[in-house]
């Protein structure tokens, strides 16, 4: 019973990463999104360059400087500031994916962290190393020598591959922790059938309502990432909009919208 309150618990908290919501689990994916991501983006304090398949790239810089595949682009004031709101809403939205993905760890951390201290399981904390380790995953993959980086495959399928690998090492690092402190949980165990005077039934459903507490915490937050996800949906479809605009106004940079609608 109790390796699966633990598993379950860390299972659901698979909604850390993402884009969409379905069949109670959240990707980083834009199956449910009304944009597509396309070409790969780096913000930088200084610059964005956008880089399509074929490797041309275009800069935006903060002085409102547009360097395309190697060409200075002369811009009015119009277009300037048209490349200046489409810069803060770039840089404003697409870092917030891994904000998401980042919140949804903090939940798995929250919650095991929970399970360990009612049960006084002492090798569970072992798994502040994993959580480090799935952080260090989500730091590594979107942020790169101080710039956050992102591209279509990564959008495409980080959520998946992380979602597989969090539920791996999770239910291995619970087990693991399940062997090494067999002893303490049995005398967690009895303890609590001993509060309930030896009633099986009293300590099962003592152990169900601790199960659904957990789970209602851990839906309650994970809501919330889900609302997070869709609203970061509609303003990546707000970007999309703004750059057919750009496209319209300087259109040497019509190879190099990062969103495109389906």
């Amino acid at each position: 019973m109790m390796k699966n309150i633990l598993i379950a618990t860390a299972l659901t908290l698979t909604t850390a990463n993402t884009m969409a919501h379905e069949d109670n689990h959240i990707t980083i994916s834009s199956d449910n999104c009304a944009v597509e991501f396309q070409n790969d983006v780096q913000i930088s304090p200084d610059l964005i360059n956008i880089t399509t398949a074929n490797q041309q790239v275009a800069s935006i810089s903060n002085a409102g400087v547009l360097i395309v595949d190697g060409k200075d682009i002369a811009l009015s004031e119009s277009q300037r500031a048209l490349l200046a709101k489409y810069s803060d809403n770039v840089r404003g939205q697409l870092p917030r994916v891994a904000d998401i993905a980042f919140e949804g760890i903090e939940i798995a951390s929250t919650a095991l962290n929970e399970v360990a201290t009612t049960f006084n399981i002492d090798s569970l904390q072992g798994l502040d190393s994993l959580i480090d380790e799935l952080k260090g995953d989500v730091q590594t993959t979107f942020y790169q020598n101080g710039s956050f980086v992102m591209g279509k495959q990564t959008f495409d399928e980080f959520g998946e591959h992380f979602e597989s690998e969090f539920e791996e090492k999770i239910e291995q690092a619970v087990e693991s922790s399940m062997m090494q402190s067999i002893g303490s949980i049995l005398m967690a165990i009895g303890s609590e059938i001993k509060d309930a005077n030896g009633d099986m039934s009293q300590f099962e459903q003592r152990m169900e309502s601790f199960a659904q507490r957990i789970e209602q915490s851990v839906e309650s937050r994970a809501k919330h990432i889900e609302q997070q996800a869709e609203g970061l949906c509609n303003d990546f479809a707000q970007i999309a909009y703004l750059e057919q605009d750009i496209v319209k106004s300087i259109p040497e940079l019509n190879s190099y919208q990062l969103f495109i609608f389906k």
